[in-house]
């Protein structure tokens, strides 16, 4: 009886409960934005909580944070994004985009604050968070493959147009890639959780699927994070731990993938012929309903916004407005007003100069000690993460927003438990 307790008492302890809300956000990311605020929340109401020596919850307040730990001086930053979206509805409008802005942002205040209370994730845990993430890629993946080749409905896959993916095609490249990295990661480095041969050979094989799904997936923001992703991995290999062989034999690999996956695969080649033929359009003064084309307008568009409120910029509440009509007015065939498609331009044209350094300050921050370039898995996610900010507004989508602060958090919380 006393054994069944005690292994009850195990099961429910505060750790688990934040190891299991952190695979229900995780995987969530992959389908529903619905599941990803439970699992937030979930985590949001732990950090009230701690397990007393016998094993008792108790209720406590939010603890005085002294703020001497690099890793937790970056996770109290991330808050500082939430304020300036706040604050610069002081010298723009209380708009509709405004409020939906602050909406946005609420994770930045709740999610770092919450893990600065919640107890730190050692190796093992965020293994355990980093395999759900990677097997939620692969089913999610499977299930996109019956999705395309059993459903009666044609896809044009061999025009290089995006693919049916559960969520937004540009965040679910970067889920893909980041979930592609830590299988190779969990495949070169050992792991307690994958302790015999076979089961690190599994995750090398998921790891080469996700490969090449990245590249069929035909999202190009992936491919740049997978090539990103894949020399940060070639060089620790390579020039840290001196491990030629195995940098080799992986350079090999990856090679051979790419140089036959382009020329067996239509929709990889028909997606860089299309990048070419939009570029070409952008040239000539066309390309009115390309994307490509109206990405790089909106870019231009940001930039007038920037020269016009050079110093605290627009503001998030009259941002919407600004943007479209400045697009009436330069750009008046355009099919679309879309927001800049670049997150550091569009905090440069939201905040100005003062804020967008601001919030560069504040992104880089995570990567700015010796402890967290160490460690591959959180500087390539980094990498991947900053390197899409700069073809997507990242943080101005839910899902954008759930992608950085999970990936950010959860390697935050780990770097704070070793120092």
């Amino acid at each position: 009886m006393e054994s069944h307790q005690f292994a009850f008492r195990a099961w429910s302890s505060h750790k688990n409960w934040v190891l299991f809300f952190g695979a229900v956000v995780i995987s969530s990311l992959f389908y529903s934005r619905y599941v990803l605020s439970i699992g937030m929340f979930g985590w949001f109401a732990l950090s009230f909580f701690e397990e007393s020596d016998n094993h008792k919850w108790q209720f406590r307040w939010w603890f005085n944070w002294r703020g001497t730990n690099r890793a937790e001086q970056a996770m109290a930053s991330l808050p500082i994004i939430f304020f300036l979206v706040l604050v610069s509805l002081l010298w723009s409008n209380i708009s509709e985009f405004g409020l939906s802005r602050v909406r946005l942002a609420l994770p930045f205040i709740g999610l770092p604050l919450a893990f600065l209370h919640l107890p730190r994730l050692n190796r093992r845990d965020i293994d355990f968070l980093w395999i759900v993430c990677i097997l939620s890629a692969v089913v999610s993946a499977a299930y996109m493959f019956f999705q395309i080749y059993l459903s009666p409905v044609d896809y044009a896959i061999g025009e290089g147009k995006s693919l049916p993916t559960p969520v937004s095609h540009v965040r679910y490249g970067l889920l893909i890639v980041l979930s592609c990295l830590l299988a190779f990661n969990l495949f070169f480095f050992k792991s307690s959780l994958l302790s015999s041969r076979v089961l690190r050979g599994s995750m090398g094989l998921i790891a080469l699927g996700l490969a090449f799904f990245t590249l069929y997936l035909s999202v190009r923001t992936a491919w740049v994070g997978l090539i990103a992703g894949v020399l940060i991995l070639i060089f620790d290999l390579g020039f840290r731990r001196r491990r030629v062989k195995a940098v080799l034999f992986f350079m090999i690999g990856m090679l051979t993938l790419l140089f036959v996956s382009y020329l067996s695969f239509s929709p990889i080649k028909k997606k860089i012929d299309y990048t070419l033929y939009d570029w070409k359009q952008l040239e000539r003064g066309k390309g009115w309903s390309t994307s490509d084309a109206t990405r790089w307008r909106s870019y231009a568009i940001a930039g007038e916004i920037f020269l016009d409120h050079p110093y605290l910029g627009a503001g998030a509440g009259d941002m919407r407005q600004e943007v479209n009509t400045r697009f009436d007015k330069r750009y008046p065939r355009s099919f679309k007003r879309i927001l800049p498609h670049n997150q550091y331009l569009y905090w440069l044209a939201t905040y100005g100069l003062l804020g967008f350094l601001l919030c560069l300050a504040i992104v880089l921050q995570p990567v700015s000690f010796s402890t967290a370039r160490q460690n591959i898995s959180h500087l390539q996610c980094q990498v991947v993460l900053l390197l899409s900010f700069l073809v997507e507004a990242g943080l101005q989508s839910s899902l954008g927003v759930g992608i950085y602060l999970v990936f950010t958090l959860v390697f935050l919380s780990h770097l704070a438990e070793r120092d």
